[in-house]
């Protein structure tokens, strides 16, 4: 892991060809190698979320490209936020016994 303390764009950070990944914390800038998860096994419980979290994105893609249900969340969402991430937000909020999300 290496640390530059002097200032890099903060639009440089992600991951690079799957080899490193650049980080800004506390002010520095954190260079990685890329995490190797391919001997990782998810848990049955992980796997469960994660299948959970594909239905709420699916679910947000589709309330974008509905004119309708677009139209609804943004009467309810701040004008600021992501009529995307609201609707994510209150798919998984579903199954904690909320009615809606706002």
């Amino acid at each position: 892991m290496g640390i530059h303390r002097e200032p890099i764009d903060p639009k440089y950070a992600g991951q690079y060809d799957k080899k490193v990944v650049v980080k800004h914390w506390l002010g520095k800038t954190i260079l990685t190698a890329y995490p190797d998860m391919s001997k990782v096994v998810p848990s049955p419980a992980q796997l469960a979320k994660k299948s959970r979290f594909k239905q709420a994105v699916a679910y947000a893609r589709s309330v974008i490209s509905d004119p309708r249900q677009a139209a609804v969340y943004r009467t309810k969402v701040q004008a600021n936020k992501s009529i995307y991430h609201a609707a994510i937000a209150d798919f998984m909020r579903k199954d904690k016994g909320c009615q809606n999300g706002f």
